[in-house]
């Protein structure tokens, strides 16, 4: 096997001891997940071990602390010396020795892969105990839930806001601005009528086209039928008797005001 670039184990538990930098539940969310499956994975090994035999040594060695605040090159020199001799895995957290070599080791799984010797003559290595173990699994699963909370308050928080501007638009009147006012101003006033043929023009909205001062009473206007022209358009009848008239013609076309 070939040795790892970085120990996995140490970068893991860096970051759980930079939690702070963790903004978001997703992510911290993964660590906490990862983190679960070692210490599970490192304590139940290690219980399977002393129960075939291998002896805790712990209290009667004292080996140098994992330092978890930063990934430096003395803490990978270090790491380089405790190499599984089977799988060249990292021992960050034990490893298993045996009485017959001064420098070999390997990780809780290839212990039977070492040496030939019983299991009474090898013992066990711990960096990290148990209960500093547990503390960190504790720690990340804490600050893990507490950004869960957050998100939740968040996202309830954005839920809200959208409710309110979904009610707020509702309150909304749909009659556009200045359509009651207009409606008020030109109730008294006669509309297209296309049943009978004929409408009603106000008096503002009518002009002569060679003769706009020349503004008649309000007229009755035929729609003109001529088929030619596609579109009907209104004529205006004069009464040619009126002296306000002139010489206008009988019928003359006019334009709606714009």
């Amino acid at each position: 096997a070939r040795p790892a670039v970085f120990s996995h184990d140490r970068l893991t538990f860096t970051m759980a001891n930079h939690l702070q930098e963790q903004k978001k539940f997703s992510t911290c969310k993964l660590l906490l997940d990862e983190i679960q499956r070692v210490v599970a994975e490192e304590l139940s090994r290690r219980k399977k071990l002393i129960q075939a035999g291998v002896r805790d040594v712990s209290d009667r060695i004292l080996l140098p602390k994992n330092r978890h605040d930063q990934l430096d090159e003395d803490s990978a020199n270090y790491d380089d010396k405790r190499l599984c001799h089977a799988c060249k895995h990292i021992c960050f957290f034990s490893a298993v020795a045996c009485e017959c070599s001064q420098s070999k080791v390997s990780c809780l799984r290839h212990s039977h892969y070492m040496c030939r010797c019983s299991t009474e003559r090898k013992y066990l290595m711990v960096w990290s105990s148990d209960d500093e173990m547990k503390k960190t699994l504790d720690e990340v699963t804490a600050f893990c839930k507490a950004l869960e909370v957050k998100a939740q308050l968040m996202a309830e928080g954005s839920n809200l806001v959208s409710i309110e501007e979904e009610t707020s638009n509702k309150a909304i009147t749909p009659i556009a601005p200045g359509a009651t006012r207009d409606k008020v101003a030109h109730m008294n006033e006669k509309i297209l009528d296309v049943s009978k043929g004929f409408f009603h023009v106000p008096e503002s909205f009518l002009r002569f086209r060679d003769e706009p001062q020349l503004v008649p009473s309000l007229q009755t206007i035929p729609l003109s039928t001529n088929q030619n022209q596609g579109a009907k358009r209104p004529l205006l009848t004069h009464d040619t008797s009126s002296s306000t008239i002139g010489s206008c013609e009988p019928t003359e076309v006019i334009e709606l005001l714009d």
